[in-house]
């Protein structure tokens, strides 16, 4: 059972990898640098920002009035398919691919695009 959550959560995060590629290509094109694009899990949520747990650490993501929430399916994985969604739909546990810059000291990423998928429904 963990193992087919395991690989069904790695098909996922890939998907969700060639959603920031096509966003990230889109926003290269309008402001001439390229964003990057981080994965993990939601630490914790608040209006002002999101900590996740990436692969190399924690990750403070400040948030923003242009900040673009976006919602992946399990069942639809395809990046083309992500529909609306909106900072409210965020919780701890969720999987996140979040676009972005880092800041200087590399400790946070002022968020430009969130690709979200929802924990409960991958579980």
């Amino acid at each position: 059972m963990r193992t087919r959550i395991f690989k069904k959560s790695i098909f996922l995060v890939a998907i969700l990898m060639s959603a920031a590629i096509i966003s990230v290509s889109a926003q290269t094109a309008a402001s001439g640098q390229k964003p990057s694009v981080v994965t993990g899990d939601v630490v914790s949520v608040s209006p002002e920002k999101i900590v996740l747990q990436t692969k190399d650490g924690q990750l403070d993501v400040p948030l923003s009035a242009t900040t673009q929430y976006k919602r992946v399916t399990p069942e639809n994985p395809d990046p083309r398919t992500a529909v609306a969604s909106s900072f409210s739909d965020i919780g701890n546990g969720d999987k996140l691919l979040v676009t972005g810059f880092y800041s200087d000291d590399k400790k946070s990423m002022p968020a430009r695009s969130v690709f979200l998928m929802k924990y409960l429904v991958i579980a």
